[in-house]
């Protein structure tokens, strides 16, 4: 059997990817009473995360915007919203942004669907669903189909 991690190891793993870099030894005092008083799972303060991180990059947040650890992890549990994927209700981004995943350059539209490269410049579309590239958009889906609306190419 392999040695359990300890907090500290396991809430500094947490912290390489928090999306805003404040008042760290606040946010850790916080997880740590999710974790030791409130008998929260690790696994569910992971998985909000990971879905918190990507809701930021999703919709561009600016830094200013994106909630300080001790909020996340704190009392009034703004982490829920995110343990099951992201909150209902909520309305993306309508500009398109670019998310560099690895080395591959990819792009979400405001719905949060993941395309290539030539899915988005092709086929993506403005707020009231027009091709954004309408002569070159239209022969690329007439020769591949519309990948704006079956998903990816990641």
């Amino acid at each position: 059997m392999g040695k359990e991690t300890t907090f500290e190891e396991w809430f500094e793993s947490l912290w390489k990817v928090y999306p805003r870099k404040v008042s760290k030894s606040m946010a850790k005092r916080a997880c740590r009473a999710r974790v030791e008083n409130d008998k929260i799972p690790r696994e569910s303060l992971e998985r909000a995360l990971e879905n918190y991180v990507t809701y930021v990059k999703r919709d561009r947040t600016e830094q200013k915007f994106i909630m300080h650890g001790a909020t996340f992890f704190g009392p009034n549990e703004r982490w829920l919203d995110f343990v099951d994927g992201l909150p209902d209700g909520e309305e993306p981004a309508c500009e398109r942004g670019m998310i560099v995943n690895g080395t591959n350059e990819v792009f979400y539209d405001k719905n949060g669907t993941c395309y290539g490269k030539l899915d988005f410049y092709l086929c993506a579309r403005d707020c009231d669903g027009n091709l954004l590239n309408p002569e070159l958009g239209e022969r690329y889906i007439e020769l591949f189909g519309d990948r704006s609306s079956t998903g990816s190419l990641r």
